[in-house]
């Protein structure tokens, strides 16, 4: 069962066998795909939360 705070995205992938690529890799490390997917997105929020100039929108120079 899922836990009532979370929410559902639906993800289009290029293929079944990329699919079951990821799925494997995260069976290896022992974590969920979901657990990974959210660790992905994490880092890229935070990275574009600093490398982003607020008032224009445009990365820095340098990035």
């Amino acid at each position: 069962m899922s836990n009532p705070k979370h929410i559902t995205v639906r993800v289009y992938l290029p293929s079944e066998d990329f699919k079951r690529q990821f799925q494997a890799a995260c069976a290896l490390e022992g974590r969920k795909m979901s657990d990974v997917l959210l660790e992905l997105m994490e880092d890229w929020l935070a990275q574009r939360a600093g490398s982003d100039d607020k008032s224009t929108g445009k990365r820095e120079e340098g990035q």
